[in-house]
C-alpha cells in the first residue's frame, strides 16, 4: 500500500511543481485532464517495474498538450527542469535532513516509500522557495524568441545528460547486481551538490536572459505603437483640418449661390452645385478618412493600431484597403494586447496576397454577443497563391490577457476567387 501511495506521490507533486516552473494554470491542467491520466498510468507501470525513467516523457507529453505552440526545446525544458528539480530537491532533502536529524542510511531511507514520499512533499515548498527567493518566472521563455538560445541548450542537454545518468545508476545494479561507484553516498552528495551549483547558475541566467529578452520585446513594442499612436494622430488632425476646409469651402459657396440666387443666374448655380457635389464626392471617398471613421468605432486600443499599422504598410506596398465596422467594438475588455499577434498575421497575410494579385483588402468587423468577429476579404486571380494558407477547419485556441481568457477561433478559406480569413473572439469568465 505504501509503494502505492509513493507512486501516487511522485507524479501528483511532479505535475504541481510543473504548473510552479511553467506558471500553468489548474484550469489549464483540468482542461488535458485525460492526457495527464493517461501519462500517469503509463508512468505509474514504469515505476512499479523499472524506476521512474519515464517520468519525463510523461511531462514533455502533457506540456505539449497545454502549449501545442510553444516550441520543442521549450516544452523539453520543462519536463526535464520539472523531473531533475523534484529528483535534485529529494536527494537534498534525504541527505541533508534526514541523515543528520535522523541518523539514518541512505539505504533505510531508500526503502522507505513513506519517507521518500515525504521528500516528494516537502520538494514542493523548496521549489516555491527557490523561485520566490531567485524572483524565477520562466513562463517568459514561452513569449520570447528562443531562437540561438545557447543557455536554453546547455542546460536542456545538462538536464538530458544528468537524467540518463542517475537512471543507469538505479538500473544497472538493480538488474545486474553491479554496484556503481556513483551510487556510495559520499561521492553522490558531491556530485548532485556540484550539478546542483552549477544548474542553480544556469537556471538563474536563463531567467536573467528570459528577462532581459521580453524586456527588449516590449520596448521594441512600446516603440512601435508610438510611432503608430504619432500616425493616428496626424491622420486625426489631416481629417479635421479638412473638415474645417469643407466648412470653409462650404461657406464660400453658400455665398455664391446667394449672390447667383439674387441676379438669377441659374447656369451659375448649376456650376456652383456640380463643384459642390463633386468635392464632397471626393472627400468622401478619401481612404484615410473612410478608415479613421470606422477605426473610432472600435474601443480595443490594440485591435486599432493593428489595424492602423497594416493600413500604413498596405499604403507602402499599395494596396487599397477597405474597413467597415458593422456594430462599434464596445463595452468589452479593452486590454487585449495578446491578440495583436493573431490579428498582424492575418493582416500582413491579406496584404501580401493583395499584392501579388493586384487586387485589394475587405476588412470586416462586427460585434458578437460575447466578444466580436473580425473578417479579411483577398480577391485572388489564381487561387494557387492561397492554398498554402488555407485551413478549412476551425483553430480554436485559448488565451490569456492579464485575467481575461480568451477563446479564439480561426478558420481561412477560398471562395468563389475570394480568400477568406476569420477570427471570432469570445471573451470567457474572468479569472481570479
Amino acid at each position: 500500500m505504501a509503494f502505492y501511495l509513493y507512486i501516487v506521490t511522485v507524479f501528483v507533486t511532479e505535475v504541481f511543481n510543473y504548473a510552479i516552473i511553467s506558471r500553468t494554470s489548474w484550469k489549464q491542467l483540468s482542461r488535458h485532464w485525460l492526457i495527464i491520466f493517461l501519462a500517469f498510468l503509463v508512468t505509474s507501470l514504469s515505476q512499479y517495474y523499472t524506476s521512474i525513467i519515464f517520468d519525463p516523457i510523461g511531462l514533455f507529453v502533457i506540456s505539449s498538450a497545454i502549449y501545442p505552440n510553444s516550441k520543442r526545446s521549450i516544452n523539453i525544458f520543462y519536463a526535464m527542469y520539472t523531473y531533475v528539480l523534484s529528483d535534485f530537491l529529494t536527494w537534498l532533502i534525504v541527505l541533508f535532513i534526514y541523515k543528520p536529524l535522523f541518523s539514518v542510511t541512505e539505504d533505510m531511507i531508500m526503502v522507505s516509500s513513506l519517507m521518500v514520499s515525504f521528500s516528494y512533499v516537502l520538494s514542493i515548498l523548496l521549489l516555491l522557495i527557490i523561485h520566490r527567493l531567485f524572483n524565477m518566472n520562466f513562463s517568459l521563455i514561452r513569449k520570447i524568441d528562443n531562437r540561438n538560445n545557447l543557455i536554453l541548450l546547455v542546460i536542456n542537454l545538462a538536464m538530458i545528460s544528468y537524467y540518463f545518468l542517475s537512471e543507469i545508476s538505479f538500473i544497472i545494479p538493480r538488474y545486474t547486481g553491479i554496484v556503481l561507484a556513483i551510487s556510495k553516498i559520499t561521492s553522490k552528495s558531491v556530485l548532485i551538490f556540484i550539478f546542483w551549483m552549477l544548474f542553480l547558475t544556469a537556471s538563474i541566467m536563463l531567467n536573467y536572459y528570459s528577462k532581459r529578452r521580453m524586456a527588449e520585446a516590449i520596448k521594441f513594442e512600446q516603440d512601435k505603437h508610438l510611432e503608430v499612436l504619432e500616425t493616428y494622430n496626424s491622420y486625426i488632425e489631416q481629417f479635421y483640418t479638412n473638415l474645417r476646409k469643407l466648412k470653409h469651402d462650404y461657406e464660400n459657396i453658400l455665398i455664391s449661390l446667394r449672390d447667383s440666387i439674387e441676379v438669377g443666374n441659374v447656369n451659375e448655380v448649376k456650376e456652383v452645385y456640380q463643384d459642390l457635389a463633386a468635392r464632397s464626392q471626393s472627400y468622401l471617398q478619401e481612404s484615410d478618412g473612410k478608415i479613421i471613421q470606422e477605426l473610432i468605432k472600435i474601443n480595443i486600443p490594440f485591435i486599432k493600431l493593428t489595424l492602423l499599422e497594416n493600413n500604413i504598410l498596405a499604403q507602402r506596398k499599395r494596396v487599397p484597403v477597405h474597413l467597415l465596422v458593422c456594430r462599434p467594438i464596445d463595452g468589452y475588455a479593452t486590454n487585449l494586447e495578446v491578440l495583436s499577434s493573431v490579428l498582424d498575421r492575418l493582416c500582413k497575410r491579406a496584404i501580401y496576397l493583395a499584392q501579388e494579385n493586384f487586387s485589394d483588402v475587405e476588412i470586416i468587423v462586427d460585434s458578437l454577443e460575447d466578444g466580436f468577429s473580425i473578417l479579411l476579404e483577398t480577391r485572388v486571380y489564381q487561387a494557387s497563391t492561397a492554398k498554402d494558407y488555407v485551413d478549412a477547419e476551425e483553430n480554436e485556441q485559448h488565451l490569456m490577457s492579464d485575467n481575461q481568457e480568451l477563446k479564439v477561433v480561426q478558420q481561412s478559406f477560398i471562395s468563389q476567387n475570394y480568400f477568406i480569413q476569420k477570427m471570432e473572439v469570445h471573451l470567457l469568465e474572468v479569472t481570479d
